[in-house]
């Protein structure tokens, strides 16, 4: 593995998963606590190798690619991800159920609207907590990897520049930003123009000016425990053994 390239990652409730441009690693606990690795060849798109290389573009690109592959996890086990269908479901009766007539029913529905979302943290209160710490193991296996692998990954940092809660941060400010200006653009047009310039704004901030983005990382990506950074670790070896790459 070609050690200028670069690698993403994502966490879950039982594991992470780190990709570059040829395939994809999970490292995973099974529900009798072993570790598992599951690897998949990423799909090469030739187009997209050159939209990536055009700034604002190429933030628009990377997201549409995540929310594709999130889609077809989704799809793939739709029971698992049964909370998605729940919330789409509730956005549809929110957005067009009913022309806005007060009654008992939709008092109640609105009520349970704004309080699904507490609902939701509670009773996947257990897996978000092993999340945001799978997701601190991933970003220190990144951060080790970013600096030649020296050293051990339990002892970078948990925090990472690229991640998704430094880009939701951008995103909102721009949307904030668009606002206070009145910008005459086309909503969709707007929405796309801010999702490209928060990736920029992202990759190129000074690392001296991401305090606040910092702040809020500590709480999403928490220290993890040593079966986290185990499973990290593994996946970063798999994924950097070119070997692997003949057998998939």
């Amino acid at each position: 593995m070609n050690k200028n390239e670069s690698i993403g990652g994502r966490a879950y409730s039982n594991g992470v998963q780190l990709m570059n441009s040829s395939k994809a690693v999970k490292a995973y606990y099974n529900k009798a606590g072993d570790l598992k690795v599951d690897i998949k060849r990423s799909r090469k798109i030739k187009k997209a190798n050159f939209l990536k290389k055009i700034p604002v573009i190429r933030g628009i690109l990377s997201i549409f690619i995540a929310l594709w592959v999130f889609l077809k996890e989704v799809l793939k086990n739709p029971i698992k991800y049964w909370f998605i269908f729940l919330i789409i479901l509730f956005d549809l009766i929110f957005w067009f159920g009913g022309n806005g007539e007060v009654t008992t029913f939709r008092a109640l529905f609105l009520l349970s609207y704004f309080f699904l979302p507490l609902f939701l943290i509670f009773y996947f209160r257990n897996n978000i907590s092993e999340v945001l710490k799978f997701h601190g193991a991933e970003h220190m296996a990144v951060n080790y990897y970013e600096n030649d692998c020296q050293g051990q990954i339990k002892n970078y940092s948990r925090i990472h520049k690229s991640c998704g809660s430094n880009f939701i941060f951008y995103f909102i400010l721009f949307q904030i930003i668009g606002s206070l200006l009145a910008l005459d653009l086309n909503i969709i047009i707007r929405q796309l123009l801010y999702i490209g310039l928060a990736y920029e704004a992202m990759k190129y901030t000074p690392d001296s000016l991401l305090f606040i983005v910092t702040i809020i990382q500590r709480f999403v990506a928490k220290k993890p425990d040593k079966k986290q950074i185990i499973a990290a670790e593994k996946a970063l070896n798999v994924l950097m053994d070119e070997k692997v790459d003949n057998y998939i």
